[in-house]
């Protein structure tokens, strides 16, 4: 319970749907990295949501604040840190994205989502190159985690 004249600290996760390069970067690079890391968490959204599956879901910094000011609570300070992802990471979004596609029962949607995630993965190797694991590999040692 708080206290009156307390402090509260929420620290939380920007959604990955929404995460931004930092926005005094002119790094094109960067910038066209942020842009396929949504793409990635877009389309892993699509297909859970057609398979029937419940998107988890991050709260934006800004509606997280509007939600303690309707509270009562006084919000005095935010820092925004860039979110961080590793390949790994992102592999594992369109993991995600494949396990759910494979409980359609319309295979041509199937299909085609599936092709869609191995466009997007080939985008990825693109971008930020050859991990040091294939994605074979990166799978397997997430799955052996789980």
């Amino acid at each position: 319970m708080l206290t009156p004249g307390g402090r509260m600290y929420l620290v939380g996760l920007q959604p990955l749907s929404e995460s931004q390069a930092p926005a005094d970067t002119s790094d094109s690079d960067i910038l066209e990295a942020g842009k396929l890391i949504q793409e990635v968490a877009r389309t892993r959204d699509a297909c859970l949501l057609l398979a029937g599956g419940h998107i988890y879901r991050e709260f934006p910094i800004e509606w997280s604040q509007r939600q303690l000011e309707k509270a009562g609570l006084i919000v005095t300070d935010s820092v925004r840190l860039v979110n961080v992802c590793t390949r790994s990471v992102i592999t594992r979004q369109l993991d995600v994205g494949r396990r759910y596609v494979l409980l359609l029962t319309d295979t041509e949607l199937r299909g085609h989502l599936l092709q869609a995630l191995d466009r997007l993965d080939q985008r990825l190797e693109e971008k930020f190159g050859a991990s040091k694991l294939t994605n074979d590999e990166q799978r397997n040692a997430l799955d052996s985690t789980t």
